[in-house]
């Protein structure tokens, strides 16, 4: 049982890094700016 929860919790996890990648990628500035502002410090 504490294998499948693992299991579906990874699963969970790869998933939300994807949707965060892919709504990324369709407007960027929510990275881009945050990083230029860094390297303007």
């Amino acid at each position: 049982v504490a294998g499948a929860a693992l299991l579906a919790g990874s699963a969970a996890l790869r998933f939300g890094v994807f949707r965060a990648g892919v709504a990324s990628a369709e407007d960027p500035k929510y990275t881009v700016v945050p990083q230029r502002e860094r390297l303007g410090r």
